[in-house]
């Protein structure tokens, strides 16, 4: 596979997973504006660190896609397993920024000192799909 190859199954992908976020996120989050509420109700509820919640939501993906590498079994399709899985990662950042930025726990890295430029835009842009200069 080609690097141009490769882009092209990125960019899908996170096509996918900006609408897979968006089909599910209001169920989720039962309307409420953080996105990070159902770790955090469900960890209540159960006496569980919100992080420890997102740990079993998010290997539910994981080992589906252990299913299907290992027999090509799928419940549903394999690539909107790889779409929630990325989206589970991308939450489960979010809880440990969230906690780091309170000054409980974590570490994150500093994106200037990574290289990238501090504000750089998301990949997906505000409306969930690319602008026209990543396409």
């Amino acid at each position: 596979m080609t690097n141009s190859q490769f882009e092209e199954v990125k960019t899908e992908l996170d096509l996918l997973a900006a609408g897979e976020k968006k089909d599910k996120q209001k169920a989720y989050t039962s309307g409420n504006k953080d996105v990070l509420t159902n770790f955090k109700r469900i960890g209540n509820r159960l006496n569980l660190d919100p992080l420890k919640v997102w740990a079993v939501y998010f290997n539910k993906h994981v080992d589906a896609i252990n299913t299907y590498c290992d027999n090509r079994l799928e419940a549903e399709p394999i690539d909107t397993r790889y779409a929630d899985a990325l989206n589970y990662l991308y939450l489960g950042i979010a809880l440990i920024k969230e906690e780091t930025d309170d000054g409980t726990k974590g570490q994150i890295s500093d994106p200037v000192k990574q290289g990238r430029p501090e504000g750089r835009p998301h990949p997906l842009g505000e409306e969930g799909r690319p602008p026209v200069s990543y396409l």
